[in-house]
């Protein structure tokens, strides 16, 4: 209720200071013109308070709507008001020109004001949109003692990627599910992205387990976006990660995720193949097949590390590039256990399976720092441990 008093407010100042700037056009203009101007008025109704200036009572009324002014030459206010005719006629006469010239420059003080109100919009109060930038991984680097010495990252094999899509929206006439957007323009982004140093991108579809859904065709059309997008960036020599999430969100049962996992992966396979993907140059980042978060008998370790990598097996071509899991809202021991176990030999894995945790390797970290300096040192050592974790789990230690 106060918000839309509040929008009927500035709706209404907005309209009176355009009124303000027409009459102001009309007066400039009479006074250059030189025509009388007795009266300047912000607001109608009874004068408050104001000042006489070169024969013009300037004014505020009661009424602070718009505003008006008063040229009796052109319009005879006094008729109006309850003058007599014989006070108008009195009045010198002015010309036609005179009285066009007056009469356009509302309308054109209302233009000349639009204009300096757009570009002041455009030059101060725009959007600031921030570019996409490709990270860079520096080959040197210089330490606190200014020498030059190899870049960390560079020696440790770290290349610098760039996320591509718009995030997901909602999907039309699909309720509760979402769509990822990102497609146009995108060859010429990945021209950009791949010159400015590029080698990898990625492009995160959302698919929601819920009451009737997820549907075929909100499966199919972010499987449909996530094979296109992957032939653009194989197209430029960039390799594309593939995400398909399945959300933890929910109470149901860890075959229901196993369900809709596998029919996911397998329309996305069946559009990767329909456009010739090249599987070898292909990561994918899948989630695991687990429980709902609000299920109240999830699984255990060991049936989602079993559960996940059977559907792998059974769904993903042997020569894909490689697996990295996301965290999908798991709790750091989850998403470390499941994947050690996985790792653990006692699968027969075709490809390379690791992380590309986000949450189950930094939020505990950023919990404990929370933006104070003296939290640094810990917040490190957590984020280090976790990494570490991580890293084991992903050879089986």
């Amino acid at each position: 209720m106060l918000s839309t008093i509040l929008y009927i407010g500035l709706a209404l100042f907005a309209l009176g200071f355009s009124i303000f700037i027409h009459e102001l056009g009309h007066f400039i203009a009479a006074k250059k013109r030189g025509l009388i101007a007795d009266r300047f008025s912000i607001g109608f109704g009874p004068r408050l308070f104001g000042w006489h200036r070169n024969g013009t009572d300037f004014r505020l009324s009661l009424l602070p709507l718009g505003g008006y002014v008063s040229l009796p030459q052109l319009a005879d206010m006094g008729r109006v008001e309850g003058g007599e005719k014989e006070e108008a006629d009195k009045l010198p006469p002015i010309s036609y020109a005179d009285k066009m010239i007056v009469a356009v420059m509302g309308a054109v003080f209302n233009l000349i004001f639009a204009l300096l109100l757009s570009l002041v919009l455009w030059g101060v109060g725009r959007e600031i949109v921030k570019s996409t930038s490709v990270g860079f991984v520096a080959e040197e680097i210089r330490n606190a003692d200014g020498a030059t010495v190899p870049g960390p990252a560079y020696e440790a094999g770290i290349l610098p990627g760039i996320k591509v899509d718009a995030g997901a929206k909602d999907f039309s006439e699909h309720p509760n599910e979402k769509i990822t957007e990102g497609l146009d323009s995108l060859r010429e982004r990945l021209v950009k992205y791949e010159s400015l140093g590029a080698k990898f991108c990625k492009w995160r579809a959302v698919i929601t387990i819920g009451q009737d859904i997820p549907s075929t065709s909100c499966i199919r059309s972010n499987c449909n976006a996530l094979a296109r997008y992957a032939s653009l960036c194989q197209e430029n020599n960039l390799v594309p990660i593939v995400e398909p999430e399945v959300l933890i969100n929910g109470d149901h049962s860890i075959e229901t995720c196993d369900k809709v996992t596998r029919e996911t992966l397998k329309c996305l396979f069946d559009e990767l193949m329909t456009i010739n993907i090249y599987y070898p140059g292909v990561i994918l980042k899948p989630s695991m097949v687990i429980s709902g978060d609000k299920n109240s008998k999830r699984a255990n370790y060991e049936t989602v590390a079993e559960m996940t990598v059977n559907c792998l097996k059974d769904m993903c071509p042997k020569d894909l590039g490689g697996i990295a899991f996301l965290s999908g809202g798991q709790s750091n021991d989850e998403a470390t256990n499941h994947l050690r176990i996985m790792n653990s030999g006692d699968f027969d894995l075709p490809w390379r399976v690791t992380f590309s945790y986000a949450r189950a390797i930094q939020q505990s970290a950023l919990n404990k720092w929370s933006g104070k300096d003296e939290n640094h040192d810990e917040a490190q050592a957590i984020l280090s441990e976790r990494a570490k974790n991580c890293s084991d789990a992903s050879v089986g230690n």
